[in-house]
């Protein structure tokens, strides 16, 4: 899907409000970006998702990833297509394991 947004806020919005319909629905929630820090990502999902503070958050580490391109793709400055592969099975096996319903990523 290609999207133009009229500015940053209105996308991350949109993001944000997309992977919360996601987590709704038990899916694993898979959140590869740059725009934003982890530590931006998580205050900003404990707000908007009502978790009351970071620290509750804690506890969803196996059931959000959050990276950015260069740690998936490149984590040692090459690209192994393999790595990422074996990455992504292992995750989403995992996610499988433990009841999820789907798969929500951005």
């Amino acid at each position: 899907m290609f999207v133009v947004y009229p500015n940053e806020e209105a996308k991350l919005r949109d993001c944000f409000s997309f992977l919360k319909s996601g987590f709704d629905d038990n899916e694993f929630l898979f959140i590869m970006m740059d725009s934003l820090s982890k530590d931006e990502i998580i205050k900003r999902i404990a707000k908007e998702w009502n978790f009351g503070n970071v620290k509750d958050f804690e506890g969803l580490k196996d059931d959000i990833i959050i990276t950015t391109p260069k740690e998936l793709y490149y984590p040692d400055g090459d690209f192994n297509t393999y790595r990422i592969l074996k990455k992504w099975e292992f995750a989403f096996s995992n996610a499988s394991k433990r009841g999820k319903r789907g798969l929500r990523a951005l």
